[in-house]
């Protein structure tokens, strides 16, 4: 672990970056770097993947990190020390940024405050920002940005300006307005004094060792005016993002309202329809019992007129043979009569020979 590299802002993070921000900043940053993609020379390229992976490995793991933090947070210079934007580290991150572009866009569609926020944080750090797009987009946090954001920039000038809200104010200020020099003179000396520093005694020192903000009071009045105006702007922004979201909310209620309602008819449709094929299919299995008890009485009917035609055949059958029995008792009969009126005839002659 080289541990005079500062990992956070080689992944450009903040120190109190989550792991999944991590994570989605050390994808974000090697698609940059990625030989395909990076537009540079391949040596700066393999160089910074280095980096990149390096910090990763460190960041990414419980142990590494806290014994990471613990050895910055030893030395001031390294944890403590405000670089701002430089213009290397600037379009690193907004290449970074712009891997994330699709997402971001499909986001920022529906919820439009989201690119409020970050254009105002943008203004401090494009490093701040950058955490805050990876962040809202990793953890889903789309309800809360707002928060986040607040508690993104706290962490961001808490840890290079302290926690009194006066310099805080100031550094603020002054990074908008682009005094590098006095930022960085604002944050040595609360560096170098901690949080019992005079707030308003450094402030006018830094002010005039710089000629900051000397102004007349007709220029004051214009520059506060401006920023009354500028800070209705942005309240008129964030009140006109607010009623499109009520807006969209009330859409989407309307149409939840209609998709219910449609259910519901088709359901009561489903219902009557049911109703009708059970109806139906009662009318058909009645029809079907009545055709079958039809066939079947058919049946009956139908055996007991076979079974009548089998017993008069039957009895015509017996009628047939008593009557054949008959006639063959009276050809019987018959040539016993035959045969013994020839034996008669017979014994006539005998007799009549004799004699």
């Amino acid at each position: 672990m080289e541990t005079s590299k500062d990992y956070y802002f080689i992944l450009g993070i903040l120190q109190s970056a989550e792991v999944g921000v991590i994570k989605a900043a050390y994808k974000a940053m090697l698609q940059v770097y990625h030989p395909d993609k990076f537009v540079g020379k391949k040596e700066d390229a393999h160089a910074r993947t280095l980096d990149i992976n390096e910090a990763y490995g460190v960041l990414s793991n419980k142990v590494s990190r806290t014994e990471y933090d613990q050895f910055i947070n030893k030395r001031s210079d390294v944890s403590f020390t405000y670089e701002g934007d430089s213009s290397s580290s600037t379009e690193q991150q907004k290449s970074a940024s712009n891997t994330l572009d699709k997402d971001w866009a499909l986001a920022t569609k529906y919820k439009p405050e989201l690119r409020l926020l970050e254009q105002q944080l943008s203004q401090i750090s494009i490093r701040l920002a950058f955490t805050f797009r990876v962040e809202i987009l990793e953890f889903k946090k789309f309800n809360s940005s707002e928060q986040i954001a607040k508690e993104l920039e706290a962490s961001y000038f808490s840890q290079y300006f302290g926690n009194k809200s006066e310099v805080i104010n100031f550094a603020k200020q002054l990074i908008i307005d682009d005094h590098k020099e006095a930022i960085h003179e604002l944050n040595q000396a609360v560096k170098v004094l901690g949080d019992d520093l005079n707030a308003t005694k450094l402030i006018q020192s830094i002010k005039l060792e710089f000629k900051l903000y000397e102004e007349s009071e007709r220029e004051k009045f214009k520059r506060e005016q401006a920023q009354r105006e500028k800070f209705k702007r942005e309240q008129f922004k964030r009140e006109q993002a607010q009623r499109v979201i009520a807006q969209r909310k009330r859409g989407e209620e309307i149409q939840r309202a209609q998709f219910l309602k449609l259910q519901r008819i088709q359901e009561q449709e489903q219902k009557v329809k049911a109703q009708r094929e059970r109806v139906k299919a009662e009318r058909e299995r009645k029809v079907e019992i009545e055709r079958a008890q039809k066939l079947e009485l058919k049946r009956e009917n139908e055996k007991a007129q076979l079974d009548k035609y089998q017993a008069e055949k039957l009895d015509i059958l017996d009628k047939y043979q008593a009557e054949k029995e008959k006639e063959k008792e009276k050809e019987k009969e018959k040539e016993k009569l035959l045969y013994e009126a020839s034996l008669l005839y017979k014994i006539k002659q005998i007799f009549t020979y004799r004699c």
